[in-house]
């Protein structure tokens, strides 16, 4: 990854969204609930810096279904995904975002890690 760049092409120091969440491992290393936190917090203004909304969103995604609706940074990141998705005409992805709010945290849809996986790839 050749480091992260503004819209207008000049880099953004220090901000590596996929490599900084991982902590530069293999996705979905382990990390403590505050480091991954933190990390996500980081990529979610990271992707809002480069102007990546749907990046954003779609992390936030990840995101909720990681932590669950109850923590107070998904519910911030889930109303801006609802708005970025809404705007786009996303209503799958916005479907999916409701849908993994309203999961218990740590159970896993295969449906949303199909999502997390295409983005990835991507």
């Amino acid at each position: 990854m050749g480091g992260a760049h503004r819209r207008d092409g000049r880099p953004l120091a220090g901000v590596e969204p996929q490599a900084t969440l991982t902590g530069g491992g293999p996705r979905g290393a382990p990390r403590e609930a505050g480091d991954a936190a933190a990390g996500y917090r980081h990529v979610l203004d990271g992707w809002h810096q480069l102007g990546h909304a749907y990046e954003e969103a779609f992390t936030a995604i990840d995101m909720a279904s990681v932590f669950g609706p109850d923590h107070e940074e998904v519910r911030q990141a889930a109303e801006r995904a609802r708005d970025i998705f809404g705007r786009m005409g996303a209503a799958p992805f916005l479907e999916r975002l409701e849908a993994t709010l309203s999961r218990t945290p740590g159970r896993v849809d295969p449906a949303a890690a199909e999502v997390t996986a295409a983005g990835a790839a991507g």
